[in-house]
């Protein structure tokens, strides 16, 4: 629950406060939002964000070949220190 929280909150881009949160059968908030950051700052401070998204990229990249790599790297204006790293893990 907290992290479809902390997905929505990145997905509206609104600040805590302004976060939908349900309510339950009483009519309160489920959850309050100095929960969802509190465990927001906890999953940062694990390095948990870092981890999410390298493995998304790597798993992103093992499907590419080399040519859309590089066409990716050109687009981002970083396409030599990709080719590098790319050519330098396929020797």
């Amino acid at each position: 629950m907290i992290f479809n929280y902390i997905l929505k909150l990145l997905y509206l881009g609104r600040q805590w406060k302004e976060l939908p949160i349900e309510k339950n059968k009483e009519g309160e908030q489920e959850i309050h939002y100095t929960r969802i950051y509190a465990a927001f700052r906890r999953y940062e401070a694990h390095g948990c964000f870092d981890a999410i998204f390298t493995g998304s990229v790597s798993q992103i990249t093992s499907s590419l070949t080399l040519p859309q790599i590089i066409t990716i790297g050109l687009l981002s204006g970083r396409s030599s220190e990709w080719e590098a790293q790319i050519l330098s893990e396929t020797t």
